[in-house]
C-alpha cells in the first residue's frame, strides 16, 4: 500500500504526486447553482444568532435543508443523493457554517458519520432500504459511538450486542450523541463477545430512548443528548459486515475534513470583521491598522487562514481522489479547529469591549469554535496517532539495521543521504526560496523522528511530549507544502513562520515535561 503523504515525511520523502493528486473533475455548473440557492436561503431563513439564543434549529430551516437536498449531498444519486465527492461536500458545509455552526453541524453529523457506516461497509440491501429516506432528510443520522468509560478509548465500549435467532438485542447506553433528539437512524457500535459491531437502529425500535437535550457552551442549536438500549431488537440484517472498530475509525478518519472544513466559514468573517474593525476604529488620532501589533494580529490571522483552506484542500483531493487520508485528514482537523480558536480569540481581542457582547458575533463564533478541538477525536490523541504512525516505517528500518550490523553501515548512509536529497518542490510560481525551506523543515523533521527513536526505543509510544512535538512538525510541513501547491498570495510568509515553528519544535525535543508535570502534581498534593 502506498504511504501517505505525512507518512513519506516522516521518512525525509516529499511526495509531490500526492500534493498534487488530480481527483474527479467537480461539475461547476451544478455546483454553481446549488451554492446560489444556498446562499439565498442562508441569508433569507437562517438565524444563527437566534438559533443560538433559542437553542433549537427551528423546523423551517430543516425543512427547506431538506428541500435544497442538503441531507443528500454525499449519497450517491442511485438513492436519491446528490453524489458529491469531498470537495464539494465541504464546499457546502462552509457556506452554512458561515451562517450558523449548529446547522451546520447538524448536517455533518448527519453524513460525515451519522451515516457514514451503510456509506463505506452497507450491502446493496441495506443501502436499498435506509439511505432514500436518510436523502430527502425523513430520518436524520446519528452517529452513537461515545460511552461515560468510552471516549478516545473506544475500545473500552460496554453497550453489548447478542443474537437471538433473527434477531439481535442491544443493552447499555450511549452520551453526547449529536442529532440524539432528532435522529431517525442511529448507527451504534456495541460488543459482541472479543468484536465490535456497528448495528443499525431506527429510532422507533422499542427500547431505545433518547435523554433531554444537552445544555452546551456552544453550537447550542444543535441536538445533544444520551441514547439508551433496554433489550432493544433489531434484525439481524441491519448488523454492518466486518470489523465494527476499524469500520468507526475509518468513518472518523473521513468525517475529520468535513469538520475542518466547517471552520474556515467562521474563519473567514471574524477576518473580515477585523480587517473592517482596524481599518475603521480609531485611537489616539490614528486608525487601529496603524499600530504594529494589531498588524501583526492580524497578519497571523491572515497566514492561518491560507493554511486552513490549503489543508482542507488538500484532503478533498485526496479523499476524491482514493489516496491514503487518515493523517491528512486528521492534521486538517487538528490545524483548523487549533487555527479557528486562535483567529476567534485575536478578533475579539481588536474588537475590545464589543467583542464580549452578545449582540456581536464574535462571543457566538468563539463558543462554538471550542467543540471542535474535542469533536471526532481530541487533538491531543489525534498528534499521537500522527506521530505513531508517521514513525512506523522509520522505526521498522531502524529495527532491521540493528538486526544486521554487518550491513548497518551502507544502509545507514543510504538513509542520510535520502534525509538531505530532498527535491524542493517544482514551482513555477518564482517561490523557490520558499520551497528551499520547505525542505530544510522536512529533514528536520524526519531527523528528529530518527533521533526520537533512538533516544526512547520501544517506550517511544510513552514519550508523548515528543510524539507532540513530532506530530506539530509533520503538520506544519504538511500545511507549508499545501500552501505552495495552492498558490497562496501569502506562501513566503507561511512558510518562514512555519519553517521557524519546525526547528523550535524540534529543538524542544528531549526537554522533560513530564518531570515537571509530576513535581507540579507533587506540590499540588
Amino acid at each position: 500500500m502506498q504511504d501517505g503523504l505525512i507518512a513519506g515525511l516522516f521518512q525525509g520523502r516529499l511526495n509531490e504526486a500526492l500534493l498534487r493528486i488530480e481527483a474527479p473533475a467537480q461539475d461547476e455548473e451544478t455546483m454553481e447553482i446549488l451554492l446560489q440557492s444556498l446562499d439565498r436561503f442562508l441569508n433569507k431563513e437562517v438565524d444563527g444568532a437566534a438559533i443560538d439564543r433559542e437553542g433549537k434549529i427551528p423546523q423551517s430551516v430543516l425543512d427547506g435543508c431538506k428541500q435544497l437536498g442538503l441531507f443528500g449531498l454525499v449519497i450517491p444519486e442511485e438513492y436519491g443523493g446528490l453524489g458529491l465527492g469531498m470537495r464539494s461536500y465541504g464546499r457546502v458545509i462552509t457556506r452554512v457554517a458561515t451562517h450558523c455552526g449548529a446547522t451546520a453541524v447538524t448536517l455533518g453529523a448527519h453524513q460525515s458519520i451519522g451515516l457514514k457506516a451503510l456509506l463505506l461497509a452497507g450491502t446493496d440491501q441495506q443501502k436499498q432500504k435506509w439511505l432514500p429516506a436518510c436523502a430527502t432528510g425523513e430520518r436524520i443520522g446519528a452517529y452513537a459511538l461515545t460511552e461515560p468509560e468510552a471516549g478516545s478509548d473506544a475500545g473500552s465500549l460496554r453497550t453489548t450486542l447478542r443474537v437471538e435467532g433473527d434477531q439481535v438485542v442491544l443493552d447499555g447506553g450511549k452520551i453526547w450523541i449529536t442529532n440524539g433528539g432528532i435522529a431517525g437512524l442511529f448507527t451504534v457500535f456495541a460488543r459482541d463477545g472479543d468484536e465490535i459491531r456497528a448495528v443499525l437502529v431506527p429510532r422507533e425500535t422499542p427500547g431505545v430512548s433518547t435523554g433531554p437535550e444537552e445544555h452546551k457552551l456552544g453550537i447550542r442549536g444543535s441536538s445533544t443528548t444520551t441514547l439508551t438500549f433496554d433489550n432493544a431488537a433489531v434484525p439481524r440484517e441491519n448488523v454492518i459486515a466486518g470489523d465494527g472498530f476499524r469500520l468507526a475509525m475509518d468513518i472518523l478518519n473521513s468525517g475529520r475534513t468535513g469538520l475542518a472544513a466547517g471552520t474556515l466559514g467562521p474563519a473567514q468573517v471574524l477576518l473580515d470583521l477585523a480587517r473592517e474593525r482596524a481599518t475603521t476604529r480609531r485611537q489616539f488620532g490614528r486608525t487601529l491598522a496603524e499600530f504594529a501589533l494589531v498588524r501583526q494580529h492580524l497578519a497571523e490571522m491572515t497566514l492561518d487562514l491560507a493554511g486552513m483552506q490549503a489543508l482542507v484542500a488538500l484532503a478533498g483531493r485526496l479523499i476524491d481522489g482514493g489516496a491514503p487520508h487518515a493523517l491528512e485528514a486528521a492534521a486538517a482537523k487538528i490545524y483548523c479547529s487549533e487555527a479557528l480558536w486562535q483567529i476567534a480569540d485575536r478578533a475579539m481581542q481588536l474588537a475590545g469591549g464589543s467583542g464580549y457582547m452578545s449582540e456581536y458575533p464574535y462571543e457566538r463564533i468563539l463558543r462554538d469554535a471550542r467543540i471542535n478541538r474535542i469533536f471526532e477525536g481530541a487533538n491531543d490523541v489525534l498528534r499521537l496517532l500522527v506521530a505513531l504512525k508517521g514513525l512506523k516505517q522509520p522505526g521498522r528500518e531502524l529495527k532491521e539495521i540493528a538486526s544486521r550490523p554487518l550491513t548497518a553501515l551502507p544502509r545507514l548512509g543510504a538513509r542520510a543521504l535520502r534525509r538531505m536529497r530532498i527535491a524542493p518542490l517544482s514551482l513555477e510560481n518564482g517561490q523557490h526560496a520558499a520551497a528551499q525551506r520547505l525542505s530544510r523543515a522536512v529533514k528536520t523533521l524526519a531527523r528528529a523522528a530518527d533521533a526520537t527513536l533512538r533516544r526512547h526505543g520501544k517506550g517511544v509510544i510513552e514519550a508523548q511530549c515528543d510524539l507532540q512535538r513530532l506530530a506539530d512538525m509533520a503538520i506544519e510541513c504538511t500545511a507549508m507544502a499545501a500552501v505552495l501547491v495552492e498558490g497562496s498570495p501569502y506562501a513566503e510568509a507561511f512558510v518562514e513562520r512555519g519553517l521557524h515553528r519546525v526547528e523550535r519544535s524540534a529543538a524542544g525535543l528531549g526537554a522533560d515535561r513530564d518531570d515537571v508535570a509530576r513535581l507540579l502534581l507533587k506540590d499540588a498534593s
